[in-house]
């Protein structure tokens, strides 16, 4: 067994390789994807662009990523998970195809969603099961204070009212 560790975005990623030709992955403690290579290539950099290419659900489509944090539980209250450390106590849950924060905002909440030019929209969906949003397996809340946005490079934090930039 061979593990592989590196960073795509905020996200760190380890490919866990078993045997010749299977390998698992895992962000955040949570199985992402699993593959098999028909050739091995020697490097490890060649491993990660050779399962990347063949398994879509490794790229993180463009777009406002919704981190939320992993286990509220452990902080001991909401309060206090609102300010858990970016990345290490989140997970990616989705992305939402807009790069406007507040616009992710209303789409991210469970049974209705803003829509710029017809207001509030009740659908009863999970957020995540709009149309062209890109989702990673697990629970999902309604996204709250706390939650972290990522785009264009730099990571906010969902605050009551409006947003705080946290990373670059």
């Amino acid at each position: 067994m061979r593990l592989i560790t590196y960073q795509e975005g905020c996200e760190v990623r380890v490919a866990e390789l078993r045997g010749l030709d299977y390998i698992v992955w895992t962000a955040a403690g949570q199985q992402i994807s699993t593959g098999r290579l028909a050739q091995v290539p020697e490097l490890p950099g060649d491993v990660l662009l050779a399962l990347h290419q063949q398994d879509p659900a490794l790229s993180i489509p463009d777009g406002v990523q919704v981190w939320q944090v992993r286990n509220v539980q452990s902080f001991g209250s909401l309060l206090a998970a609102q300010q858990a450390r970016f990345p290490d106590a989140y997970a990616l849950m989705a992305v939402i195809p807009t790069n406007d924060l507040d616009l992710a905002f209303g789409r991210a909440q469970h049974g209705f969603f803003r829509d710029p030019e017809a207001g509030v929209i009740e659908d009863g969906l999970d957020w995540r099961d709009r149309e062209g949003v890109w989702k990673r397996p697990g629970r999902a809340v309604s996204s709250s204070p706390g939650d972290v946005y990522v785009t264009g490079g730099a990571a906010y934090r969902v605050l009551g009212v409006g947003f705080e930039r946290i990373a670059p």
